[in-house]
């Protein structure tokens, strides 16, 4: 196999093993045999701290060599062909023959090799472990998807020691992860069959090394302005899944403290990126798995307070040092370690639970399957991912500075809000850091830095609040032993009040500092507002900003002046009309700015006069209105696809160019704009929109046979042009395959034709982008063919 390989992998207890086998929704033709597989690492792990294994597998007779990468590690230099792994449940694996006692790194394809080598860095590899499995494998369609699943027993060996393998494996052949994630759904999970990440290889390391099982943090999000905000959303949700599987399993084993805030640290997370990507997903079952998880947060939190308290008193006075300890040894020691370990225990039950389980697959299934292009209908036109970062860093920071504008003043519950907004934001940060440009990449670790001593101190202001006189910490006590275990850890940890000012007043300082460092994520327009952020469109973006600036000033002239302006665009499916009519009216007043996208016509439309509609729309004194398609559609769409009889085409041809000179004789001023693009780079838009979950709203059925009818299109466009061009309202043709040139060739052109106050000569669109239709376009190459 060469590619990324995708598996869910479930331990199970000896009995749910065998009971699987029986189960109805794994049934199926079954293949069996012995799996002898050597693992091999240089004697310092290099693979392994890579993420990556190279195995010697014996299976059959035959013998076979396979490097994996996890796709939770850094280093995809080899699988650049092969698509990038984005979760635990997928890695890079590349399978060749072999032959002898030690795989062969020349047997791998060049670049698989060249990958190999630069991880050991030229130092020899050796077995370190041997794993023998008896596997049982079965192959099953599941909502379409083909599905291999793998019964395994056997066991690990290494360095004399042993550990047992009983585990389901459900290797997706063919189709998409999120039916895999529905097949667990349907066996019956909980404390004996949970979901784990931990390869056989990871597990043989460790036992071989003696390393202990390890709390991990979470791994660098890697996401880039080219991804579709989509794309972000579940780069995230399964960075912070693996962050949560990485860890949860050592708190069920474990019970281990260091676990568990890890898996709190996910979770927060999680709920962050629910609530950060609000507007663009799904609110109803985000709002649902938001809330699952913050029981399950609440549910750990006990145990991680009493833990953060335990550790707070282990670093003050030992009891010996302590006035009047008394020789029973210290009771408040005693009793939160017993609370610790019992709220630990359960803890780590309830997340072995089914209910907890489910959740897991529930949500990540979600994560596969959800259709973030409709759930917000409100997005008429996507941002992209640089875009929609900024906006969202900037309403995160906006909250911390409204909610810390009184902070010395703040109570416990106020100042635990603030904090929570604090790591909301800290969150975004980590998420989108990685979109800074590189001469901006100090500005985000400073602003990092201060955002993490900001939250640290909320932190420790927090913990004080869990031990003040008046905190619930001993409220199921009696009021004498109460009283005595308040009063050992006043001794032990000092006065909660008197730590409070301090704490206060060096929040509030870095606040101060945090409000003063500059937006590194607006500090170059060029990608967070106006979206140009490749080095093609360098300069681009202060041009728009600066064109836009006028296209205001414009509008206050229509306005003063009573002006009636009308500009029509209209062109092929994914031409740029919607793109570019942003980039018009997205900073003039949405008071005396409309923007008209009639749909079908109704039954009356159909009775009526052809232009009765359109009337309705046109503009008032003072308003500027922006027609996306319009009349022009009978000349177009219409005539193409049949949607009108040669008689009704003919009488519009005749009737708009008086209808429009009418307009004009009116008081209206009209500007027409035919945005051309090429058959190449309108099939490649057209892509975009089937492939973008961002883009699908846009797609039709009429989209579908644009291509196919790029003739006919070609030639209803060259008499539309050809019968109304007139004198009173000529057509604009813009060459549309570069958006960022288009938009600007059109501001420049509506602020010539518009006779705007403050257009320049420097400022009229170049000639080879937008210029006045003429007879000869086509012959001379001006429009597509």
């Amino acid at each position: 196999m060469n590619g990324v390989e995708t598996e869910i992998k479930l331990l199970a207890s000896a009995a749910m093993l065998e009971a699987l086998q029986r189960h109805a929704q794994l049934a199926g033709d079954e293949h069996s045999a012995l799996l002898v597989t050597t693992y091999f690492d240089t004697a310092d792990g290099k693979l392994h701290r890579a993420g990556a294994s190279l195995r010697l597998r014996s299976s059959d007779g035959e013998l076979e060599q396979t490097f994996k990468q996890s796709g939770t590690k850094a280093g995809k230099k080899a699988d650049d062909h092969a698509g990038s792994p984005r979760s635990a449940v997928q890695r890079t694996e590349w399978t060749s023959p072999a032959s002898g006692d030690r795989p062969d790194p020349a047997s791998f394809a060049p670049e698989v090799a060249a990958a190999l080598a630069q991880l050991v860095d030229g130092v020899e590899t050796a077995a370190f472990a041997t794993v023998k499995v008896q596997r049982r494998t079965r192959q099953i369609h599941h909502g379409g998807a083909l599905i291999e699943v793998a019964f395994d027993t056997g066991e690990i060996a290494a360095a004399g020691k042993a550990e047992a393998i009983c585990e389901l494996e459900l290797e997706l052949v063919d189709g998409g992860l999120a039916k895999a994630l529905q097949l667990a759904l349907a066996l019956p999970l909980g404390p004996e069959l949970r979901w784990s990440v931990a390869a056989k290889g990871t597990r043989a390391f460790a036992l071989a090394h003696g390393e202990p099982v390890r709390a991990v943090r979470a791994n660098t999000i890697v996401i880039d302005r080219r991804m579709s905000v989509a794309e972000s959303f579940r780069t995230i949700c399964w960075s912070c899944l693996d962050h949560l599987l990485a860890n949860y399993g050592l708190l069920i084993a474990k019970a281990s403290n260091a676990a568990l805030h890890q898996c709190r640290v996910a979770i927060r997370r999680l709920r962050a990126t629910l609530s950060l990507f609000s507007d663009s997903i799904d609110s109803a079952a985000a709002a649902r798995f938001r809330g699952s998880f913050r029981s399950a947060a609440i549910a750990m939190g006990e145990a991680r307070e009493l833990h953060v308290l335990l550790e707070a008193l282990a670093k003050a006075r030992p009891a010996s040092e302590l006035p009047d300890e008394g020789e029973g040894g210290s009771e408040l020691i005693f009793e939160l370690t017993a609370r610790r370990n019992v709220a630990l225990a359960s803890a780590a039950t309830q997340l072995g639970s089914e209910g907890f389980q489910r959740l897991l697959f529930e949500f990540a299934s979600w994560i596969e399957s959800v259709d973030l292009a409709s759930a917000n209908a409100d997005y008429a036109t996507p941002e992209t991912l640089s875009e929609f970062a900024a906006r969202l860093l900037t309403h995160c920071r906006k909250k911390v500075k409204h909610a810390g504008r009184h902070l010395r003043a703040m109570t416990d519950h106020e100042l635990h809000e603030l904090r929570i907004k604090v790591k909301k934001l800290r969150y975004a940060m980590e998420f989108f850091e990685c979109l800074a440009e590189q001469d901006h990449a100090k500005a985000a670790d400073k602003y990092a830095d201060v955002l993490g001593k900001l939250q640290e101190g909320l932190g420790t202001l927090h913990d004080l609040s869990q031990r003040s006189a008046d905190a619930p910490l001993f409220a199921e006590y009696d009021g004498a032993q109460r009283a005595r275990l308040q009063d050992e850890m006043e001794r032990r940890l000092g006065s909660a009040d008197a730590a409070r000012g301090e704490l206060i007043a060096a929040s509030a300082h870095e606040l101060r500092k945090l409000l003063a460092l500059p937006r590194w994520w607006r500090l170059d327009n060029r990608e967070t507002d106006m979206g140009y952020g490749d080095e093609k469109h360098a300069g681009k973006s202060d041009q728009l900003k600066a064109l836009q600036i006028r296209l205001t000033a414009l509008q206050r002239q229509v306005i003063s002046e009573g002006r009636k302006l009308l500009i029509l665009f209209e062109g092929r499916d994914a031409a740029g009309k919607d793109g570019t009519i942003k980039r018009i009216a997205e900073h003039m007043s949405p008071r005396d700015t409309r923007v008209v996208a009639l749909g079908v016509p109704n039954e009356r439309d159909r009775k009526a006069w052809y232009f009765q509609r359109w009337c309705s729309e046109l503009p008032v004194s003072g308003e500027i209105v922006l027609f996306n398609r319009s009349w022009y559609n009978r000349a177009g769409v219409e005539r193409v696809m049949g949607f009108c009889s040669d008689a009704e085409y003919e009488n519009f041809i005749t009737d708009v160019v008086l209808f429009e000179q009418l307009l004009l004789h009116s008081g209206f001023t009209m500007i027409k704009y035919y945005l051309d693009i090429s058959k190449h780079e309108q099939k490649r838009r057209l892509h975009d929109r089937e492939t973008d979950p961002l883009k699908q709203w846009k797609v039709s059925k009429i989209d579908k046979k644009a291509i196919k009818n790029w003739g006919k299109y070609s030639d209803a466009r060259n008499e539309m042009l050809a019968r109304t061009h007139s004198v009173f309202a000529p057509w604009v043709v813009v060459k549309a395959d570069d958006k960022p040139q288009t938009h600007l060739a059109v501001i420049r052109d509506i602020l010539a034709r518009c006779g705007a106050s403050n257009a320049v000569a420097e400022d009229l669109p170049d000639p080879a982008t937008a210029f006045g239709y003429d007879a000869q376009a086509l012959e001379n190459g001006w429009l597509a063919k």
